[in-house]
């Protein structure tokens, strides 16, 4: 009977072990709007689930515990392709939510400031800019400021948004905007800013 009992053990074991190796769970799509443009944008901030959340905030091509900061070196650690815009394997947005999504390019930010009426909204009482496309469809992008370790987030009056595009001095490109401003700039890869992503 114990010999029984100690060969079906180790049988049971690799059974209970094949259900947990083939048992794939799916990642949750993310909301997306078609404003009208070259790709659609998320209806919200990465780390958040509703459109006036700030959700999280992210340093930039951030590769174990190293931000790149020079171009050749990101040329020569392969975190940048020749256009000098992040490789899906460092971009956060293709890693963390898959399915096409990805950081937009400066390029896709200027189509969203030149082809897009950018108006002062609140929503649920956080104050942001309401973006309409040529379409009439809309997104909402809250102030959300800079993160910060000890603070959460700063400059709440304005919102800062990573672009993948790099920048001069070792900088990367973003969207500063406020009330009355738009515009993009190059911010040290250091700082922890918003993502909003983008698909095709």
């Amino acid at each position: 009977m114990k010999s029984k009992i100690l060969i079906l053990l180790p049988l049971l074991l690799l059974s209970s072990c094949a259900q947990r190796i083939t048992k794939v769970e799916a990642l949750p799509e993310h909301e997306c709007v078609d404003l009208g443009l070259s790709v659609k944008w998320a209806k919200y901030n990465m780390g958040a689930n509703k459109p006036e959340e700030r959700g999280q905030y992210f340093q930039w091509g951030l590769k174990g515990t190293n931000v790149m900061q020079e171009k050749l070196d990101l040329y020569n650690d392969m975190i940048v392709n020749y256009k000098y815009e992040l490789n899906e394997k460092n971009d956060i947005a293709s890693i963390l939510w898959d399915n096409g999504w990805r950081i937009p390019t400066a390029a896709e930010f200027k189509e969203l400031q030149d082809m897009c009426t950018w108006e002062w909204a609140e929503v649920n009482g956080v104050a942001g800019q309401e973006i309409t496309g040529p379409n009439g469809n809309k997104i909402f992008l809250p102030f959300a400021g800079i993160g910060d370790v000890q603070w959460g987030a700063i400059y709440t009056d304005q919102g800062f948004y990573w672009s993948s595009s790099t920048a001069e001095n070792g900088e990367s490109e973003c969207l500063q905007f406020d009330l009355s401003v738009k515009k993009m700039q190059g911010k040290e890869r250091t700082e922890r800013l918003s993502i909003r992503a983008v698909k095709p």
